[in-house]
C-alpha cells in the first residue's frame, strides 16, 4: 500500500500561493475542536489586508483520538497554570524571607540601636521608616533585589560598628 506524498503529513505539499499573490503559511490548530490539525492560510488572514484564504491540509482526527488529544491539551494547560501559580508563590516567599531577614537583622543587631532611639517602639517605627525609605529609593530592578541591597547595607554597617568598637578597645591600634 503506497501513500502519495500529496496526502502524507510528513511530506507537505510545495508552498501554496494565495489568491492575493502571497505565499501561504502552514500552521497547526491547537483548538479543542480541531486539535493538531494542519492548515494553510494567507499571511494576511484576519489581518488588515482582509484576505480570508484558509484550507485544511489534513483530515480531522478520529473522535477517540481527538478526545484523547483534547484531554492532553487541557491537562497541559492545567499543569502550566499550576506551574505559574507555584512560581508566583515562590517569588512571593523569596520576598517574604528577604524582608523578614532584613527586619530581623536590623532589629536584633546592635548597630541599629546606635542609630535609633533605644526606648522601644520609637526605634521600631524609625527602623521601618528607614527600611521603607531605602526600598523606595533603591535602584534595584525588583523588590527582592532592593531588600537584598538593604540587607547588604545592614551587614556592612554592622561590620563597621564592630570594627570601630574593636579599634576603640585596642586603643586605636588595628
Amino acid at each position: 500500500m503506497s501513500t502519495s506524498r500529496k496526502s502524507d503529513p510528513y511530506y507537505p505539499e510545495p508552498e501554496k500561493m494565495c489568491i492575493c499573490g502571497r505565499r501561504c503559511k502552514v500552521a497547526t490548530s491547537m483548538t479543542l475542536k480541531n486539535p493538531m490539525r494542519k492548515f494553510v492560510h494567507c499571511r494576511n488572514y484576519r489581518g488588515g489586508g482582509g484576505c480570508d484564504y484558509f484550507e485544511w491540509v489534513d483530515e480531522s482526527l478520529d473522535e477517540g483520538v481527538r478526545s484523547m488529544v483534547v484531554g492532553l491539551i487541557v491537562s497541559n494547560d492545567t499543569m502550566a497554570a499550576e506551574i505559574k501559580r507555584l512560581e508566583n508563590d515562590l517569588e512571593a516567599q523569596k520576598h517574604e524571607v528577604a524582608i523578614s531577614f532584613l527586619i530581623n537583622h536590623c532589629f536584633e543587631h546592635s548597630w541599629l540601636h546606635v542609630w535609633l532611639d533605644p526606648k522601644g517602639l520609637n526605634s521600631y517605627v524609625h527602623a521601618i521608616q528607614l527600611l521603607h525609605c531605602f526600598l523606595s529609593k533603591s535602584r534595584a530592578k525588583s523588590p527582592l533585589n532592593a531588600v537584598l541591597d538593604a540587607a547588604r547595607v545592614c551587614v556592612e554597617q554592622r561590620r563597621k560598628t564592630k570594627d570601630s568598637g574593636a579599634t576603640v578597645q585596642n586603643g586605636g591600634k588595628e
